[in-house]
């Protein structure tokens, strides 16, 4: 097996989860803290080779009937552009059920998430969760 990638799009942060290699476990790596530009292209194309990544996990938020709004269509959008700059496949996961942000996981010190710090520890714990769920399912068959 190899390591897996798990990205959480935000429209002005990108979080970054990584498996281990068994993709037993997902760690919580970087937050991109700007728009979709080359310096995060830049960093997966590094992390990618260097880890030796097989595919990428990011959450589609579908609403509560299952269509796309806007946000899910811009997650797609920067999947195509993954997939055509990384050459890895795109796994879109449904994250419409999970709850808010990861509130269950939000650390009690820095509450007030109107901080830049808090919001970029819930967008790298969703893309951990992403992958953990992602993880659960291959091994489920």
């Amino acid at each position: 097996m190899a390591p897996i990638l798990g990205l959480d799009y935000g429209r002005t942060r990108i979080g970054v989860a990584l498996s281990d290699p068994t993709n037993t476990l997902a760690s919580a790596l970087y937050t991109h803290r700007s728009a979709v530009d080359g310096s995060i292209l830049a960093y997966l194309k590094d992390l990618v080779q260097e880890q030796g990544i097989t595919a990428i996990v990011m959450g589609l938020p579908l609403t509560l009937a299952g269509t796309e709004g806007e946000m899910a269509k811009q997650v797609r959008t920067f999947a195509k552009l993954l997939e055509n700059n990384l050459g890895l496949p795109i796994i879109l996961q449904d994250e419409r059920f999970k709850e808010p942000c990861g509130m269950s996981q939000m650390p009690t010190r820095g509450a007030d998430i109107g901080h830049g710090l808090d919001y970029a520890i819930l967008g790298t714990q969703r893309c951990t969760e992403h992958l953990r769920e992602f993880s659960y399912r291959l091994k489920a068959g």
